[in-house]
């Protein structure tokens, strides 16, 4: 990720350009192939910059994805390029219980698969939509420049953005709720002009890479799981878990969330056993 760059590309996509520089490196890749950005761009030019903050600005420039960007690079020297917000609707990797303690949990707790957890602690539950929504505006003017028109303005609808961009868990009516103060944030007086970034000619991919970062994780729980566990499963930063609780009062949080953050540690009573703590996200609160 500090390996050194710089480089000329022509006519090329965002993909092309990443997996060139990632070349550069010892590193494997992997890249989310869900909702990538088709746009062929005429020239980007790479000034000596880490391989970090190259894609980083190829991203915040062009946008790399329909959607949120995930970059890391594992513990197994895998650099992983993803689209976060296509997490809660692929394959999960992960699958958490949330055990109640009158109910019979033996076939549960039988279970042997080390992509599955299990926790009977309470759940932290965080919601920051209304910070969101204030910074963001119910509706965003993109005042962008196309090569054929003096100015262009492309409108945006932060809730139905959300709905198509943002990491949202379905629900049966297939009407995620997005949460926010609809009083106190009105729609028809907030509006934001954004100005700043004059686009790419008329494509759009920039705005949906930008703007899905600052939603993708409106809605957040934490979940800590105990005893010895597989902790290489839970390293998957970028990853979908289906979050699965039988306490009534957490089922409206039920459904999938994509992995944030994980801290892990170790604690010993008789012998060394981990603990891990998820960070998990969506845009979306309940699957009602």
């Amino acid at each position: 990720m500090t390996t050194v760059v710089n480089d000329l590309y022509f006519g090329q996509t965002a993909e092309s350009i990443v997996r060139d520089v990632l070349s550069k490196t010892s590193a494997k890749i992997e890249y989310d192939t869900n909702g990538k950005s088709s746009l062929s761009i005429d020239q980007f030019l790479i000034p000596p910059s880490t391989v970090y903050k190259t894609v980083k600005y190829l991203n915040r420039t062009y946008g790399i994805f329909n959607g949120s960007l995930g970059f890391h690079c594992s513990h197994d020297n895998t650099v992983k390029i993803q689209n976060l917000s296509k997490k809660t609707t692929s394959s999960q990797s992960l699958t958490i219980h949330q055990l109640a303690t009158n109910t019979d949990q033996s076939k549960i707790l039988s279970e042997t698969d080390p992509s599955k957890f299990y926790t009977k602690l309470p759940i932290k539950v965080f919601n920051r939509g209304n910070s969101v929504f204030s910074v963001l505006a119910p509706t965003n003017k993109y005042i962008v420049k196309p090569r054929d028109q003096l100015f262009r303005s492309l409108d945006i609808n932060t809730e139905n953005f959300i709905k198509d961009y943002g990491p949202v868990s379905p629900n049966i009516s297939g009407k995620p709720e997005i949460f926010y103060d609809k009083d106190a944030i009105k729609t028809d007086k907030r509006v934001a002009y954004r100005i700043n970034h004059t686009g790419y000619d008329s494509d759009q991919t920039f705005i949906n890479a930008n703007m899905s970062r600052a939603i993708q994780d409106m809605s957040q729980i934490e979940i800590e799981l105990q005893h010895n566990l597989p902790i290489l499963n839970l390293m998957t930063v970028g990853e979908g878990v289906n979050f699965i609780s039988q306490v009534s009062d957490y089922q409206a949080i039920n459904g999938f969330y994509v992995i944030k953050a994980t801290e892990l540690g170790w604690i010993r009573s008789k012998v060394w056993e981990s603990w891990a703590r998820l960070n998990l996200m969506r845009s979306n609160i309940s699957v009602v």
